[in-house]
């Protein structure tokens, strides 16, 4: 009956080796999230330059159609806009 009721008590050279293991493990953790953080950010920053570039390409599109729509008819002869929007066209 007494062998079962004993603790098997730790040895005195263990005393902080978990609070070692355990503050390393919150530090790599730690060193983890800063740089998963860091990734998150960056990838912000690229997806919105892409939505500046797209915005931009898109107005650019929409000018060159604007501009085309509003000199219908003022190019050299051979050239038509008819093809698709904003494009130009030479019919030999």
């Amino acid at each position: 009956m007494h062998s079962i009721n004993k603790l098997k008590l730790p040895s005195r050279n263990q005393n902080g080796a978990v609070l070692i293991v355990g503050l390393v493990m919150l530090a790599v953790m730690t060193l983890l999230v800063v740089s998963m953080l860091k990734t998150s950010v960056l990838e912000l920053k690229i997806g919105g330059v892409h939505q500046v570039a797209a915005m931009n390409f898109a107005n650019a599109e929409r000018g060159i159609t604007q501009f085309m729509n509003d000199n219908q008819g003022k190019f050299a002869s051979g050239f038509t806009t008819s093809a698709l929007p904003g494009a130009v066209v030479n019919n030999p």
